[in-house]
């Protein structure tokens, strides 16, 4: 089981709510992106939703556009936030998060390259299961030829 179901059961158990902060990863910098992780997790945040900067992000308020392109300016790509990722799962934090953006990054970056960072991240235990990960299906229809395959 992942740890996103394992925490949604949790909360179903204990009959409350979670808590599920959204940052931009990068903004105002890496490191700091990974001390609020830490920190959020720390004082009782359920899940983490980290925010993948976007260079046109019409669907986001002035509010994420505005800490995306401060990230931007600081370079942050996705192989970036994939490491910020690593370092928090290597620092022993197992609260869940989810990369929360736009295709267009990931795209950018590479679909293979992407996908087999997430099945190193995997087997080094830092991702849950990559048939778990919502992205894959889609990527599979949308180009199935180039995707590589989960177990």
């Amino acid at each position: 089981m992942n740890r996103l179901k394992i925490e949604f059961n949790k909360l179903k158990a204990e009959n409350r709510g979670g808590f599920i902060p959204f940052i931009v990863a990068g903004d105002p910098n890496l490191e700091t992106t990974k001390d609020l992780i830490l920190e959020l997790a720390k004082q009782g945040a359920s899940v983490i939703e980290l925010g993948v900067p976007f260079s046109d992000p019409v669907a986001d308020g002035v509010t994420i556009q505005a800490s995306g392109e401060r990230a931007l300016r600081n370079r942050i790509g996705v192989k970036d936030i994939l490491q910020i990722v690593a370092d928090v799962r290597e620092s022993g934090c197992e609260i869940p998060i989810i990369l929360f953006g736009y295709f267009n990054p990931i795209l950018q970056f590479g679909l293979e390259k992407f996908v087999e960072i997430l099945r190193l991240l995997r087997e080094l235990n830092r991702l849950s299961k990559l048939r778990q990960c919502s992205i894959l299906p889609l990527l599979r229809q949308i180009f199935p030829n180039r995707t590589a395959k989960s177990d």
